[in-house]
C-alpha cells in the first residue's frame, strides 16, 4: 500500500514510518521507490522494527550520497551511531533529529564529523536523547568549526556546565544584546530548573562581558587604522 502511494503521488516528498515493521521485501520496494526516483526528501523512522535485514543496511541506504533526502528523523531505542557511514552521508542534508539515543562523547564525535562534512546542515534536534556532559561540551565548544549550523537543540544539560564560546550563544532563543554578532541558536534546557535562572543569569553576564570586550577591541582597531 505504501509503495502504491509513492508511485501514484508524484508530488509526495515526505514519508513517516511510525511503529512500522520492515522486512526484506518491503525494504527492496522502498529502495526502488525512494532512492532511484529521488522523490522523497524527508523521511522519519519512529519505533520501526526490522526483520530479515540488517538495520545498518537500512540506515546506510537511506543516508547514502545518492539519496535525495535532506531531512532525517529517527526515534529508535536501538539506534547506534556505528550505523552511520560518515563518508557516505548525503551532503545535501539540512536537518537531523535523533530521539531515544544514548549519546556519549564518542558518539558525539561521529555527529560532529557529520556536521563538518555537511555544508547544508543547519538544524540539529537532540532534545529527546540521553547525552553526557562531555558530549554536550564537545559539540558546543567547537561551534566555530561548523559555521553553517544555525539551530542546535539539547535537553537534560547539567546546569553547572561551562562553555567556551559564549559569544556564539542565544540562550533559549533569547538574544542577550541585539547587536551581538551571533551565527547560531543554542536552545539548552537545563535539568535542574531551580538553579537554571541563576545559571542563565551568569551566562548572560558572561556574554555581555565578552561582547563589551569585542566591541572595545573593534573600536581600538579602528582608532589604530585612523592613526
Amino acid at each position: 500500500a505504501i509503495i502504491d502511494l509513492i508511485n501514484n503521488h508524484p508530488s509526495l516528498k515526505s514519508l513517516k514510518f511510525i511503529r512500522y515493521q520492515i522486512d526484506y521485501n518491503k525494504y527492496s520496494l522502498l529502495q526502488k521507490s525512494i532512492v532511484d526516483k529521488k522523490k522523497i526528501t524527508n523521511i522519519e523512522f519512529k519505533c520501526v522494527r526490522v526483520e530479515k535485514i540488517n538495520e545498518r543496511d537500512l540506515y546506510d541506504y537511506f543516508l547514502s550520497k545518492e539519496s535525495a533526502i535532506n531531512r532525517f528523523s529517527i526515534s529508535h531505542p536501538n539506534f547506534i551511531f556505528d550505523h552511520l557511514k560518515i563518508d557516505h552521508f548525503p551532503s545535501n542534508i539540512k536537518e537531523i533529529k535523533l530521539d531515544l539515543s544514548i549519546i556519549d562523547e564518542d558518539n558525539m564525535k561521529v555527529l560532529v564529523s557529520i556536521i563538518k562534512k555537511s555544508p547544508n546542515l543547519t538544524h540539529i534536534d537532540l532534545t529527546r536523547n540521553t547525552i553526557s556532559n562531555k558530549a554536550v561540551e564537545l559539540i558546543v565548544n567547537n561551534l566555530n568549526e561548523y559555521p553553517n549550523l544555525k539551530v542546535l537543540k539539547i535537553s537534560g544539560v547539567s546546569d553547572n556546565m561551562l562553555f567556551e564560546h559564549h559569544d556564539k550563544m542565544l540562550i533559549n532563543e533569547t538574544l542577550i544584546d541585539p547587536d551581538l554578532d551571533t551565527n547560531i541558536t543554542i536552545d539548552l534546557n537545563f535539568m535542574n530548573m531551580r538553579r537554571s535562572a541563576e545559571r542563565m543569569e551568569k551566562l548572560q553576564k558572561e556574554i555581555a562581558e565578552e561582547y563589551s570586550k569585542q566591541k572595545s577591541k573593534r573600536k581600538a582597531d579602528w582608532e589604530d587604522l585612523d592613526d
